[in-house]
């Protein structure tokens, strides 16, 4: 199926470990002086 290529269908863990990522990112440039 090309949907999941194209990321249509992600699976919930997938998505929640993408925006943990995300979050991660964000407090790493917060913290930073």
């Amino acid at each position: 199926m090309q949907a999941k290529r194209n990321g249509f269908s992600l699976k919930l863990p997938d998505k929640a470990r993408l925006l943990r990522q995300a979050l991660q990112r964000c407090v790493e440039i917060f913290n930073q002086p």
